[in-house]
């Protein structure tokens, strides 16, 4: 609207601009909340007993985003060399006017397209849902969904878990457990802060999780009044 109006009175349609007697309006800054430590390993001891446990335990323990646990497949896995690539996204929205799963490749020089190590108690998890998903296969023969067979998060008959799956269940996690009420998305934010804790310096957490400016790492990692000590030391 300023830039039509700033256009009609450089050619004289218009007096002046009202905009420029408008005062912008001041946006707070939105601060998340997070988990501490403890309540973060509290949270994954709930999540490894309900049926998000694999993407939520990825989630917590790399602070990756939605789409990106969604998109790890088997093949990003090196289980021999304990690494795991994140290099796709699984979204959901509307194409062509149909609402469906949305696939994107990261491009490899995308700060997102990452490398991130494989943990033991990671990858024990993973083999675990290896042998379920060939029990659920042959648990519902012919009915199973072979579509997304290459995907690490998939629902018991195969198909693959939708976005709002995750978050609808997420939310019930945390009322019926009563922990401190947080977004899904914000497990990055207490991933960053665990790191950030535990001496990590900043540039290695932006590696971590893929931020390609420093400053959107500066807004993901918190520090609470008694860990002022932690910046002098890194």
């Amino acid at each position: 609207m300023n830039k039509a109006l700033q256009e009609a009175s450089i050619r004289d349609i218009i007096l002046f601009n009202p905009m420029d007697k408008v005062s912008p309006v001041k946006k707070d800054e939105f601060i998340p909340e997070f988990y501490t430590d403890d309540e973060l390993l509290d949270f994954i001891e709930v999540a490894k007993k309900s049926k998000l446990e694999l993407p939520l335990v990825i989630a917590a323990v790399y602070g990756l985003r939605r789409e990106e646990v969604l998109g790890i497949t088997w093949n990003a896995i090196d289980f021999k060399h304990k690494a795991i690539v994140i290099s796709k996204t699984v979204g959901r929205g509307k194409y062509l006017g149909v609402t469906q799963f949305l696939f994107k490749d990261i491009p490899k020089n995308k700060s997102s397209y990452r490398t991130l190590p494989l943990f033991d108690f990671i990858a024990d998890l993973l083999f675990k849902y290896k042998e379920q998903y060939k029990a659920n296969k042959k648990l519902f023969g012919n009915t199973y969904c072979n579509e997304y067979q290459d995907y690490i998060c998939l629902m018991e008959n195969g198909e693959l878990m939708k976005p709002d799956y995750i978050d609808r269940n997420f939310s019930k996690i945390i009322t019926n457990n009563n922990f401190k009420k947080i977004r899904l998305h914000d497990l990055r934010h207490s991933c960053a802060t665990l790191l950030l804790r535990n001496g990590v310096p900043m540039e290695e957490i932006q590696k971590w999780l893929g931020h390609s400016s420093i400053r959107t790492t500066e807004r993901y990692a918190h520090l609470n009044q008694n860990d002022k000590e932690i910046p002098a030391q890194m």
